[in-house]
């Protein structure tokens, strides 16, 4: 699932397919990085024992991306679903706790104007599935 960068963009988010790098609105499909942490709770169901949460908020693209606010973040966009999820994957913390992944759900990925790689008009992936052929057949 996709959705758009900015929070201003009337745009809900649309399903495409995972190998897909741009929208066909010919826009980039950009990866945005949620901080995600252990919240110590096991889930009685599957007996997992890390269920994540998201943490510290929305985090500014500079602790992940690489490049200052205001920059383009090459390695964050133009990606596939695969791809973006590396790029995620591939992040290190500094000074925070957790991992980075994509984020879990469209409300979760907006990026608001000023967090950095110029992405707010981008789509951007969320962990959320979704089948393309079923929402096209709609």
């Amino acid at each position: 699932m996709i959705v758009r960068g900015n929070a201003n963009n009337a745009n809900g988010a649309v399903c495409s397919a995972k190998t897909e790098s741009e929208h066909t609105d010919g826009l980039k499909i950009s990866a945005r990085c949620c901080l995600l942490q252990d919240s110590g709770q096991t889930d009685l169901t599957t007996g997992a024992t890390a269920i994540t949460e998201i943490s510290q908020g929305k985090i500014a693209m500079e602790e992940y991306g690489g490049s200052p606010p205001g920059q383009d973040c090459p390695e964050l966009r133009g990606l596939n679903a695969e791809k973006a999820a590396e790029a995620c994957g591939d992040q290190t913390p500094v000074g925070l706790q957790g991992t980075f992944e994509l984020c879990p759900t469209p409300a979760d990925a907006v990026v608001e104007k000023g967090t950095g790689c110029t992405i707010n008009q981008d789509w951007v992936w969320t962990n959320q599935a979704c089948d393309p052929a079923a929402a096209a057949a709609r």
